[in-house]
């Protein structure tokens, strides 16, 4: 069992970054649900992609990529983004369905730009 890094309680369901911070399947859903919701309400998102790519922000790029990374990634975690597959795996159908429509933003924005 892991402690999750949001709501501080032992939980077996989670999900662990590379530098083994747990979140729980209960604190993940809106995590990922917020994060979806956010990027598609993200102006400018090519540019805003393209200057954190200047300035080597590989967590930024792979958030405007709609990319799930752990919660503590802009608390000084330098784990890489999970995979699809583990996201999916530990939340509900519906958030999934959210996240994988956000990885479209990044595309279609450098399409009109």
């Amino acid at each position: 069992m892991f402690r999750c890094i949001i709501c501080y309680e032992e939980k077996e369901r989670t999900i662990v970054c590379s530098e083994d911070h747990a979140t729980c399947e209960e604190c993940l859903a809106p995590f990922v649900a917020g994060n979806a919701d956010a990027l598609s309400k993200t102006d400018l998102i090519a540019s805003m992609a393209d200057a954190a790519a200047a300035r080597n922000d590989i967590a930024a790029v792979a958030k405007f990529e709609g990319r799930c990374l752990c919660p503590l990634s802009a608390h000084g975690c330098n784990a890489g983004p999970f995979e699809d597959k583990d996201v999916a795996a530990h939340v509900p159908p519906e958030v999934f369905c959210a996240f994988v429509g956000s990885k479209v933003h990044l595309p279609l924005a450098r399409k009109l730009q």
